[in-house]
């Protein structure tokens, strides 16, 4: 599925993903679906940070 149909279905699990794919800085270090996190890493690798809840878009 593209990124634009993702959106639209799933627009809270989505629109961090497209976040993380536009920055050139960011890249994602990995995903749990079932706990609705995504971690990631800026490119030089010296920082860490996670979006949680995915479902409901809360970042901590």
């Amino acid at each position: 599925m593209g990124d634009l149909a993702e959106l639209r279905k799933n627009p809270e699990k989505a629109a961090p993903e497209m976040s993380v794919k536009m920055n050139p800085e960011l890249g994602k270090v990995s995903q749990d679906h079932a706990k609705g996190e995504l971690t990631i890493r800026t490119k030089d690798g010296q920082e860490k940070g996670q979006v949680c809840g995915l479902h409901s878009a809360i970042m901590s």
